[in-house]
């Protein structure tokens, strides 16, 4: 449960402390791509954490930033 919290932490983190808008997109896209390749190794319970800091309330409030993501 600690391993789940800390990785969904780190990538919330990751996310918001980047002050620049198009860094926090590339780093926002990295973190989708880093999550599908967890779910290609069949690592289901990281690719879950990292979704689960994706739809964090501070991650969804990015409004700018959700404009700019590659569809």
């Amino acid at each position: 449960m600690k391993r789940f919290d800390k990785l969904s932490l780190w990538s919330v983190t990751n996310i918001v402390s980047i002050p620049v808008l198009e860094d926090r997109i590339y780093v926002y896209e990295w973190t989708i791509d880093f999550a599908t390749a967890l779910l290609e190794l069949n690592n289901f319970h990281a690719a879950f954490a990292v979704f689960c800091g994706l739809m964090c309330s501070p991650c969804l409030r990015l409004k700018g930033t959700f404009k700019n993501l590659k569809k």
